[in-house]
């Protein structure tokens, strides 16, 4: 097809890639001057009358998709039995050669990528139209940190159900979801699955899944669950991990339903943006479009399905002299070299090839892919006699050089920039920095945890309560060092505070109860008590305005915040009889979102004080009425998936017990089982519980893990004021914090405390 123009205006200049499913040109618009991609489906893929029908509808739904995140399709037609696609290149890398180029990438990187391909998802998703097959070799990023998807399956027969005749499957099993892999019906949320894998991929360099066959990787697909990403990346936050492990639910039921959904739980927490690329065009840029590329006879082509990824390319420009002037397409050139390039059409003018668009591919081997060598492309005027081109045309000469990135990832060092805010609430009042912990004399029974010291090593065997001090003692172990903010409700208002001296770091918010901090520390959600705020608002944790009601119903009690800070759940009086049920909702913007009732088999939860934990369920209070119990019998704290299932019991005892926080699978309660109030921690799989305030003669309770969960904050009135103290969840350096500015509001037991960054 070389030297063809396509409906009289689009000039194929060369080969850029080819593999099994189609054959990629780089081509120039005789009209606008502009460089365009040019994809040919094989003749094989095209003898199939399903494909032809399919290969239009797509390619006419596909041409209105404009969006900055989706690399535009421009035209399209058939000539000769012989279809084409027209679409803008991109210059840039792929996601794939940059995580192969990086090992990882940062938090900032990661969190901007996936929100901006959750709004080309989006676009793709109002218009009827699944991806199916995302990945990072489908996803391109430019040097100004632009990702654009690439590839909604317009070149799949709808007939390939299963294995093709290269012996792939429809889709790349390493991001293929659940469901896809078994056959059935899809939806943008297996989209959302793949997307969720990338970002696994991305933050820790390899794919959550892996095996020496692609029907391997498949059955972990189906039956297997990730290793935790913490293992990998420490630094990830709590409010990442959760937005991951929701999207890669086996279930869909369990992810986010839409890709605006996804954007949003990721935009909540912090907005970034990761431009320019940080480091990752240090060579000059490819212009590459759906594939990276291997060499065949000297020139640039695709690599079939299942190749491994190929590095790069590397761009070296040799204009020709005199002609018009091309638009500047390089992020980068030589020294010396013009900004334009001279088209030599017809003896005038000369093509400037400036990029590489590539092919569709499933990249996927039996083992880790190995990248081929960096090329250095040469443009330069003219051609020889054994030239395909026309005589005045371009010639291009692949040069390769010994500059391959290594076969395995390189470790980065560990990121640990949490992403911020973009929006107003970045600039509100900054977080007092973290002072050491009081020096108060703790109880004789007790090691006081020193402050601001390295993080220990918690070891798990008790101390002897009143052993005799040594006469040179052994220094004490330090303690995790004491930072973020502390939310309560004291003397009638609400207090956000440095949880290191219980400075308020905003104006109390007088009757506002039972806050809930999201993950990021940015916004509170708390219950109202008085005035004219008497149901459930977010309020700005930085500066104290309040943002949204999120319900309009004033009998609606103990909000709590999802991982991922997208909704909240919480118990209300307003339902069907007079029992407190259990709800979920989205945040309102600006309007209040429909509620969705927590139920098991079509039965409503009754119960009270509700805690979302970071696995995704919800813990709570209440007796079993609900299908298949007891009928009320059985009384304690349940826990029960977010998304509807049966509760599992997780503490029998009476109503009186309070879920309170989780963190690791342990999860922290109150109880007067001993017969006062006492703080304990237990298993999220239920078991033997372990008393961590360890004082029979007072209240204790409203426990609260640490953002990193090192630590555990509680109230307590011993020695008859009310402070806060802390404790390891061990129950080992028991020490005060600081005093409360007032006794908690209301009913004690029946507040929150929640500690945030």
């Amino acid at each position: 097809m070389i030297g063809q123009v396509l409906k009289g205006k689009y000039r194929i200049y060369d080969v850029v890639g080819s593999g099994g499913f189609a054959t990629v040109y780089v081509g120039r618009n005789l009209e606008t001057n502009e460089i365009v991609a040019v994809k040919v489906p094989s003749s094989q893929i095209t003898q199939e009358p399903r494909y032809i029908e399919r290969f239009q509808r797509e390619a006419k739904v596909c041409g209105r998709l404009q969006h900055p995140n989706i690399v535009r399709i421009l035209d399209y037609g058939v000539e000769q039995d012989t279809y084409f696609l027209v679409m803008e290149f991109v210059e840039g890398l792929t996601l794939q050669a940059l995580i192969q180029r990086k090992g990882r990438l940062t938090l900032a990187e990661t969190v901007s990528y996936a929100e901006q391909a959750c709004a080309g998802l989006h676009a793709a998703y109002e218009a009827g139209i699944v991806h199916r097959d995302i990945k990072p070799a489908n996803m391109m990023i430019t040097p100004e940190g632009t990702l654009k998807l690439m590839d909604f399956g317009i070149a799949r027969a709808e007939s390939q159900s299963g294995l093709t005749q290269a012996g792939m499957l429809m889709g790349t099993p390493r991001y293929l979801s659940p469901e896809m892999a078994q056959g059935h019906k899809v939806d943008s949320r297996s989209d959302l699955y793949a997307l969720g894998v990338v970002m696994y991929e991305m933050l820790t360099g390899v794919p959550p899944f892996d095996a020496e066959t692609p029907w391997g990787i498949i059955r972990q697909q189906v039956e297997a669950q990730p290793a935790n990403i913490l293992r990998f990346r420490p630094d990830v936050p709590a409010w990442l991990e959760a937005v991951i492990l929701r999207v890669m639910a086996k279930d869909p039921a369990r992810r986010y339903q839409t890709p605006a959904e996804m954007q949003a739980a990721l935009h909540v927490p912090g907005s970034v943006q990761a431009t320019p690329m940080q480091g990752a065009f240090d060579r000059p840029p490819a212009v590459v479009g759906t594939a990276s590329p291997t060499v065949q006879g000297g020139l640039a082509a695709a690599s079939p399905r299942g190749a491994g990824a190929a590095a790069p390319l590397k761009q070296t420009v040799v204009p020709p002299s005199g002609g018009a002037t091309l638009p500047d397409v390089s992020a980068k050139r030589s020294r010396g070299v013009s900004k334009g390039l001279i088209v030599g059409l017809a003896g005038t003018a000369v093509l400037a090839f400036v990029g590489l668009v590539a092919l569709i591919v499933f990249g996927l081997g039996g083992g880790k892919p190995t990248p081929a060598p960096a090329r250095t492309v040469v443009v330069v005027g003219g051609a020889t006699a054994a030239s395909t081109l026309p005589p005045t045309a371009t010639r291009i000469v692949v040069v390769v050089t010994n500059t391959a990135a290594p076969t395995e990832p390189q470790p980065a060092a560990p990121d640990t920039a949490v992403p911020t805010l973009s929006s107003a609430q970045a600039t509100d009042t900054p977080q007092p920095a973290a002072t050491p912990l009081p020096t108060e004399t703790p109880p004789p029974t007790s090691a006081p945890l020193p402050a601001n010291s390295p993080t220990p090593r918690v070891e798990a065997t008790k101390a002897p309560t009143k052993a005799p001090p040594p006469t040179n003692p052994p220094a004490s172990p330090p303690g995790p060092a004491v930072t973020g903010r502390i939310a309560f409700s004291a003397g009638g208002a609400l207090h956000i505070v440095n949880a290191a001296n219980g400075q308020d770091t905003i104006a109390p918010i007088p009757y506002m109860i039972q806050p809930d901090l999201r993950a990021d520390g940015q916004v509170v959600i708390a219950k109202g008590s008085q005035g004219d705020k008497t149901s459930l608002w977010t309020i700005n944790a930085n500066t104290g305005a309040f943002l949204h009601e999120e319900s309009p119903f004033t009998d609606d009690f103990h909000p709590s915040w999802s991982p991922d800070g997208s909704r909240f759940a919480y118990g209300s009086f307003h339902g069907p009889g007079k029992d407190e049920m259990l709800y979920s909702q989205a945040l309102a913007n600006p309007k209040a979102q429909p509620e969705v009732t927590l139920a098991f088999n079509g039965t409503q939860i009754r119960g009270v004080a509700p805690v979302w934990m970071r696995d995704d369920w919800v813990a709570f209070t209440a007796c079993d009425n609900w299908p298949g119990a007891t009928g009320g019998t059985n009384c304690g704290i349940y826990r029960m998936p977010s998304w509807g299932g049966e509760p599992v019991r997780l503490k029998l005892g009476g109503t009186d017990l309070r879920a309170t926080d989780d963190y690791g699978g342990q999860v922290l309660f109150t109880s007067r089982e001993s017969g006062d109030w006492e703080l304990y921690v237990i298993s999220s799989k239920g078991g033997g519980e372990r008393n961590l305030s360890q004082s029979p003669t007072s209240n204790d309770g409203l426990g609260t893990f640490s953002p990193d969960g090192k630590l555990v904050a509680f109230v307590s009135n011993r020695g008859g004021a009310w402070a806060v103290w802390l404790v390891r969840p061990d129950g080992t350096g028991l020490t005060r914090l600081f005093a409360l500015p007032g006794p908690p509001t209301g009913t004690w037991t029946d507040e929150r405390m929640s500690w945030g960054p």
